[in-house]
């Protein structure tokens, strides 16, 4: 039997070589921070509701006439409600604007409605609010279609400073989506 001595190269403890990982780590710290501020990302602008009295009315002014307006998407059309609409509904019933050939999203009349939110906003040019919902069954791209026909045709929204009005065609802009149709 013969023994083996043991040499220094076995003997000796293997160190990583932590260098080249330090060295990509880094350039690709900065390369994704990079990437990040290029990266643009689709959002809509949602703010909580105000408590305060921002059109700077006191109690005993009279503020222009607010409009509170409510439209509910459902498989047979839209059901537009208010208690201030008396003119634009018949035996103080919700007016509803029926579909078109059938029932569903895909026979929602937007036009119909684009022109009663024109009629409403000329009625009541101070107001921008809308509250709007929809049955479990209407699809997405439905409502997005809603909010842009409440918005207005040629709408320019951008961001809006405290005051500061919205750009021509903007009839219903500040919209308020709550949980679904009755």
């Amino acid at each position: 039997m013969t023994t083996r001595k043991k040499t220094d190269r076995e003997d000796a403890e293997v160190e990583a070589n932590l260098v080249p990982i330090m060295n990509i780590m880094f350039l690709l710290i900065p390369a994704l921070l990079l990437a990040m501020e290029f990266a643009s990302m689709a959002a809509i602008e949602v703010s909580p509701p105000k408590f305060c009295n921002v059109g700077g009315h006191s109690k005993n002014q009279d503020p222009e006439k607010e409009l509170s307006l409510n439209v509910e998407i459902r498989q047979d059309g839209f059901l537009v409600k208010a208690h201030e609409l008396g003119d634009f509904v018949d035996d103080g019933e919700p007016s509803v604007i029926p579909n078109r050939g059938g029932l569903g999203a895909e026979h929602l009349d937007y036009t119909a409605l684009a022109a009663q939110m024109r009629d409403l906003k000329a009625a009541y040019p101070s107001s921008n609010k809308v509250t709007v919902a929809a049955e479990r069954d209407i699809e997405m791209d439905a409502l997005v279609r809603t909010l842009d026909t409440l918005r207005g045709e040629g709408c320019k929204m951008r961001p809006i400073q405290e005051g500061e009005a919205p750009g021509e065609g903007c009839l219903f802009w500040n919209p308020i989506i709550t949980s679904g149709a009755a």
